[in-house]
């Protein structure tokens, strides 16, 4: 990548996609959680961390390599923001099903990749990881024995960036989470309310109604705004059975429906909710009844063992 002009800030949220959700002077209404307050912020520095997937000299594949991954990504988003753009026009058109079978493994795979690309979930990889180390070391005490090869994990931030970067180019485990979205009900949500939907940091949420989170779960829902006013909502097909009827299709919704959906973007994401408008109001009342969601460290994962218990 010689001679190409380094960027300054790699978006883990693309800037073609906030700007659905940005007025046409391309300004987003931001609402930060941690300390309760509102601004406005341009989408060239909304969702956007200085050198966040960029790649240190060992780990390079050739001089000039660093911002590789963002150049990679940026590539990918030009068909992912095509994979929007007409999927919103058909539901726009009128077509009762708008999700047509031959594009959703495309859009499989940029609800994906906008899972982990977000600091959220190199987060949530850390917390594995001290997780797990923590569990080695508990079970070697306890049993008096040495902690196996590999263990305890080496974790520092240039670590935790290399692996997060090489995550997403794994093709294979990528192929195969795309097929288990596809196995789930697809509805496509039109919010008529006049209130738009909201999105965030990290636009992609999941939701385990029976308590566990993973995107192959029992009982999960995972919601994708792709605007103000449409969302992508992927349902498992056991637990929301009674879903089916929608599946592939496009379905009105109330105002209520718009809330439950503001309330999970606000205590899903880390730490930003972004919206067109400055009207946080759901956005306050979710993170008041579920304080602990204020926090960007908030404990995500559990690692346990049965050999402690």
């Amino acid at each position: 990548m010689a001679g190409v002009e380094r960027v300054k800030r790699s978006h883990f949220v693309p800037k073609s996609y906030l700007a659905r959700f940005a007025t046409q002077k391309g300004q987003l209404w931001v609402y930060d959680k941690a300390n309760d307050k509102c601004y406005q912020s341009s989408i060239t520095t909304t969702g956007a961390v200085g050198g966040f997937y960029d790649l240190p000299d060992w780990a390079q594949s050739g001089p000039g390599q660093s911002q590789k991954a963002e150049s990679d990504f940026s590539q990918d988003e030009g068909r992912w923001k095509l994979a929007i753009d007409q999927l919103v026009a058909r539901a726009e058109r009128g077509h009762a099903q708008p999700i047509r079978l031959e594009d959703k493994p495309g859009l499989a795979h940029l609800i994906l990749m906008q899972m982990v690309r977000t600091p959220l979930h190199r987060e949530t990889v850390r917390q594995m990881i001290s997780g797990t180390n923590g569990v080695v070391n508990a079970i070697s005490a306890k049993y008096d024995a040495r902690p196996p090869d590999g263990y305890p994990i080496r974790m520092n931030e240039e670590l935790l960036q290399v692996g997060h970067i090489d995550a997403m180019y794994d093709t294979a485990q990528i192929v195969h989470n795309s097929v288990l979205l596809l196995q789930h009900i697809w509805v496509l949500l039109k919010n008529t309310s006049g209130k738009p939907f909201y999105t965030s940091d990290s636009p992609v949420t999941m939701r385990g109604h029976l308590g566990y989170i993973g995107i192959a779960e029992e009982g999960i829902e995972i919601a994708f705004p792709l605007n103000p006013n449409y969302m992508l909502v992927l349902l498992d097909r056991k637990y929301h059975r009674q879903a089916l009827p929608f599946d592939n299709r496009l379905k009105e919704i109330d105002p209520a429906i718009v809330t439950y959906y503001h309330y999970h973007q606000a205590t899903y994401c880390q730490r930003y909710v972004y919206s067109p408008d400055d009207d946080f109001a759901d956005a306050r009342a979710a993170c008041e009844m579920f304080p602990h969601t204020r926090d960007a460290r908030m404990a995500r994962v559990s690692v346990r063992s049965p050999l402690l218990e």
